[in-house]
């Protein structure tokens, strides 16, 4: 009988309480295979049933979708999807003023020519996608800020934006 990793009993708790051994199980099933909600057997569980890892977005699925039009039954990015877009766009920071949050990065240049270059690109990229950032531009660097402003908050576009400005300085930086 294995030792449970959660109550360091004997057994486990789904087995016990079904009154089932590993010496009487019915059928030539190992504990793992019979009890995928069981912590101490999570590496055999997930070879038996992959699970999926918590939705982490690659930064160029982000910047492949499109904006999509706001209205008033527009829902805000929820804490969970925003962690997740966020963790697929590393450089990327939440920064809250007077009270919305909103999705800041500085891009560094070695010339103004480079950083204005950068500047009217995000704004290209910004008016097809009707999706409008906060653009300070400075000698040899630029800061971008994404929030939706019809929310008043972070949205899927906002993470798609960032996305695809990471993009864009890419393309200038070369």
């Amino acid at each position: 009988m294995l030792a449970h990793a959660r109550t360091g009993a004997a057994g486990c708790h789904s087995e016990r309480s079904r009154g089932i051994s590993q010496a009487s199980a019915p059928f030539a099933r190992t504990h793992a295979e019979r009890c995928f909600d069981c912590a101490q057997h999570d590496k055999k569980a997930a070879r038996l049933r992959p699970r999926l890892p918590p939705a982490k977005l690659p930064v160029m699925a982000l910047a492949d979708e499109q904006c999509v039009e706001l209205n008033a039954e527009s829902t805000l990015a929820t804490a969970d999807e925003a962690a997740a877009m966020l963790a697929g766009l590393p450089e990327w920071s939440v920064a809250n003023e007077n009270g919305i949050d909103q999705l800041v990065r500085t891009f560094r240049f070695r010339t103004f020519v480079q950083a204005l270059a950068f500047t009217n690109a995000v704004g290209g990229a910004a008016e097809e996608q009707g999706h409008h950032p906060r653009i300070v531009t400075e000698y040899g660097r630029v800061t971008v800020s994404w929030w939706t402003h019809f929310l008043g908050d972070l949205h899927r576009n906002d993470f798609i934006m960032a996305a695809r400005t990471d993009a864009l300085a890419q393309e200038i930086a070369r």
